[in-house]
């Protein structure tokens, strides 16, 4: 079963791996390939990042919440086989729940056979950032470093400076580097982290930034050829079937009612999905005026 798929991946959080990832993803469809994106959860906030740029859910591979089996068949279930599959980490590459990495954003390449590339945040270093890039290469044992794409560049000299220091050390290509963007250009935020993207009047402007910032510094056919390049996956074994009480054999089919807009929208499309699968009727409800009656009409929700 042939996925192209790449994981983005940094060296700690606040690397850039979003901006850049969502640039990545709508080159790709503004190139006319089929994209599916993923993020290494649990995250709410990048995964609605990642919809709006790949023009359709974006799914969580949390391998806390749902294990090591169940993440890879959700990746094989949601995955397109023509196009590519892009994959977003979070926090460092090897960071984890405990000492040895457990449920990293590497253990979670490692599971996938994904070739990864790190987006490096090279603000005041030249070539101190080879050590870096030794350090993932060596700790990865065996994980397949594929490329690295510089972000927070300086300027053409910085860039050419990092870029000679990492390839003729360790033989990993440079696939880009983006530059220090301007506050227009960035990703608005506050102190929780991204504003939701349910929040931005104006989105097309914003994805047409992305694209630029993409197409002007980051080499997007080497990228393609790697995810191109990735194994074949297995398929998993069969899971046992969730079974849950409050749904089977109801008097009466059970109706769940969840509101969304950018306060309400901290869900896994996979749980509703499972509700739904499992026979329950499941609406969403927009806020509004009428949200209330409309979910006591529906839903037989009382005050």
């Amino acid at each position: 079963m042939h996925y192209p798929r790449i994981v983005l991946s940094g060296l700690s959080g606040d690397s850039g791996k979003t901006i850049i990832t969502c640039g990545l993803l709508v080159c790709l469809r503004n190139r006319g390939l089929n994209v599916s994106a993923f993020k290494k959860g649990p995250d709410y906030i990048d995964s609605a990042w990642l919809s709006l740029a790949s023009g359709k859910p974006a799914r969580n591979l949390d391998t806390f919440m749902m294990g090591f089996p169940a993440v890879k068949k959700s990746f094989l279930k949601h995955a397109v086989s023509g196009g590519i599959n892009v994959i977003e980490g979070n926090r460092g590459l090897f960071d984890g729940l405990d000492n040895k990495g457990t449920h990293s954003t590497a253990e979670l390449a490692n599971i996938l056979q994904s070739p990864v590339i790190i987006v490096q945040d090279i603000t005041k270093v030249t070539r101190t950032a080879v050590a870096s890039i030794i350090g993932c290469l060596k700790l990865g044992n065996g994980l397949k470093i594929e490329g690295v794409i510089l972000n927070r560049a300086a300027g053409e000299r910085h860039i050419k400076i990092v870029k000679e220091a990492i390839e003729g050390e360790t033989g990993v290509p440079v696939l880009g580097a983006v530059p220090k963007l301007t506050e227009k250009f960035i990703l608005p935020s506050r102190h929780l982290g991204l504003v939701q993207p349910e929040e931005l009047e104006e989105k097309s402007g914003l994805l047409g930034q992305l694209n630029t910032i993409a197409e002007d510094n980051i080499d997007i056919s080497k990228i393609i050829s790697i995810a191109k390049s990735s194994s074949d996956l297995a398929k998993p074994e069969p899971l046992g079937k969730i079974e849950l009480s409050c749904i089977q054999n109801p008097v009466e089919k059970v109706k769940i009612g969840y509101f969304r807009d950018s306060s309400f929208s901290f869900y896994y499309p996979e749980n509703l999905e499972q509700l739904a699968e499992q026979g329950a009727k499941v609406y969403g409800i927009d806020i509004n005026e009428g949200a209330l009656k409309v979910a006591r009409d529906r839903c037989r929700f009382y005050e």
